[in-house]
């Protein structure tokens, strides 16, 4: 037997966990790799700047994707105790969780407001989840 669909509440629950994640990596590498350069080496060349926050700027759609492709599970998903997965179980794949990962940030309240499809669905599933063939459920114990 599968584990149940996760809801709203622990889908809310788990993107509110890592956006605290990411609000501290993106800060950290955009505007603190700089800051250390410039305390460690001195005034750090532009290059620095520019791909400090280049990669501050990629990194959710790297974190989102590589969590849900390698397991499935973003820091917020463990510890809400859910997982991203296919219809069939499967894992979820690079190129699926990166689009995935694209849509959801690029279109956050499209995204936000496609979560209460959640409601009206038997297997709880938000308008990116229709889209992409994906669900969350909660982990088996």
């Amino acid at each position: 037997m599968h584990p149940p669909y996760a809801g709203i509440v622990s889908r809310i629950s788990a993107i509110a966990v890592d956006a605290l994640v990411l609000a501290v990596a993106v800060s950290s590498v955009a505007a603190g790799f700089p800051v250390v350069w410039e305390q460690v080496i001195g005034t750090p060349p532009n290059w620095v700047q520019t791909g400090a926050q280049w990669v501050g700027t990629l990194l959710p759609v790297v974190y989102f994707a590589g969590c849900w492709s390698v397991s499935g599970r973003t820091l917020g998903g463990l510890l809400m105790g859910t997982r991203v997965q296919r219809l069939d179980g499967s894992r979820v794949g690079f190129a699926r969780a990166l689009l995935r990962a694209v849509v959801g940030l690029l279109l956050v309240p499209v995204w936000v407001i496609g979560l209460v499809a959640i409601l009206g669905t038997e297997k709880r599933q938000a308008l990116h989840d229709k889209l992409f063939n994906t669900v969350v459920r909660f982990t088996a114990l």
